[in-house]
């Protein structure tokens, strides 16, 4: 048992489990003698196996693959009834295997599949809203807003088309972002100041909430996102603040730049005040927030198109200004990321004969292999347009093209291609 302090009261779960029979562990003759105890955590072999059952169903479904398929839906059921448990390791689990089983029946795309995801999400989703709302453990809603996430990053709109769904997802986020989720005000009642390990997991919490909005936003057209996004908007942007930990800034700066491809064209509303946003990130001291930043201005060119046109020098000069002092190499390789997706959206607004050879100095990358595609995608489109400075530097173009071919940092056909145009 965990016992009072100060006096204070603690909540506990009440008679939650959908089992009929399970043993009755209060009662009013030990009033008395439990006053001073807040609650019970009941540990024992019957409860162990309820989680172990859970996480070896999840491995099952993850890998037996299709010799699993005829136990998904009563695995799913029986899983489902665990979802309330009152001890956070089995609800935990039993959100991390129901939200696995979701993904199987996505993935195997037959008509009774497809029946029995709508059905599945049908009750999951409102359950995953619910517990984010009103669990008391921050763990177990990190697992139900994890289970957003991984769902939406392999099922997209499919897990989005129910009634409802979109906006129970939409507003799970936005009560985290506004810390207003039962797992919050129970550590604001505490009297005790948190340590900085509950810190720690409070702002895993507000990033676990922020991961979904990217993958939110790929599962819809940019004009239905971009109603949702003018409500993260503002909850992120406060988060930028000169006042805000570095992990708070990094997390809201990367969130947004991460949303901006999924906004697409209607990025373009946004110009105005993401620039001078990202510009100032940019500068910042942490090296995750000017990398995220940079992220930021890259993607803002490649997909703010002609809007963003007039606002190349202040880019340049913002990276020219980061390149000259920075020294953490995935800060540089993002560098050149945002240069290449400034190459290949408008390459006549970039003064090539003083850039690209700098460009070239930071090539190949060394951690931030992810970039690699935009940098051949830059080599090649330079090639296409018949671009006098890649012929005047192909040397150098064609040994980072080699350095790169017999690596891992970027699929070989991108590579050869490049190799082969260079050549």
């Amino acid at each position: 048992p965990h016992f009072k302090e100060n006096g204070a009261a603690f909540p506990v779960y009440e008679d939650v489990s959908d089992t009929a029979d399970e043993e009755d562990i209060g009662s009013d003759s030990d009033e008395d003698d439990d006053s001073d105890i807040a609650g019970y955590s009941v540990e024992n072999a019957y409860a162990e196996e309820k989680e172990e059952a859970c996480l070896a169903l999840r491995q099952l479904a993850s890998n037996a693959k299709t010799a699993f398929v005829p136990y998904l839906e009563t695995a799913f059921k029986e899983v489902f009834k665990l979802i309330n448990y009152p001890q956070e390791d089995i609800r935990k689990s039993s959100i991390d295997a129901l939200a696995t089983f979701c993904v199987s029946f996505y993935t195997y795309d037959t008509s009774e599949e497809k029946k029995a995801l709508a059905e599945a999400l049908s009750v999951f989703i409102p359950k995953l809203a619910e517990i984010v709302r009103t669990d008391l453990e921050r763990e177990v809603v990190m697992s139900a807003l994890d289970a957003y996430c991984d769902m939406l990053a392999e099922g997209g709109s499919s897990i989005i088309k129910g009634e409802g769904h979109r906006d129970a997802i939409v507003n799970s986020v936005m009560a985290v972002l506004q810390n207003k989720v039962e797992c919050q005000d129970k550590c604001k009642d505490e009297e005790e100041e948190s340590d900085d390990g509950e810190a720690e997991q409070d702002e895993l919490l507000i990033q676990c909430a922020g991961d979904i909005i990217p993958k939110l936003g790929k599962a819809m057209p940019p004009d239905d996102f971009a109603v949702y996004f003018e409500q993260f908007y503002p909850l992120l942007v406060a988060k930028t603040k000169k006042n805000c930990t570095d992990a708070q800034r990094s997390f809201s700066i990367g969130t947004i730049s991460d949303t901006i491809a999924s906004l697409s064209y209607r990025i373009t509303g946004y110009v105005q005040v993401l620039l001078p946003l990202l510009l100032h990130a940019s500068e910042d001291k942490n090296e995750d927030v000017r990398n995220n930043a940079i992220y930021g201005l890259g993607e803002l060119a490649f997909h703010g198109k002609e809007a963003v046109e007039p606002h190349y020098p202040q880019i340049l000069q913002a990276l020219s200004a980061t390149v000259s002092k920075e020294t953490h190499p995935v800060v540089l390789d993002n560098i050149c990321g945002a240069l290449a997706r400034l190459i290949i959206t408008n390459v006549i607004a970039v003064p090539m004969e003083q850039v690209f050879p700098v460009y070239l100095q930071y090539l190949p990358l060394r951690e931030d292999f992810e970039e690699n595609k935009e940098v051949f995608n830059s080599f090649s489109h330079l090639y296409k347009i018949g671009h006098p400075v890649l012929l005047n530097h192909l040397g150098t173009v064609v040994t980072i093209c080699a350095s790169v071919l017999d690596t891992k940092q970027i699929e070989k056909g991108n590579a050869c291609v490049t190799l082969s145009v260079a050549m």
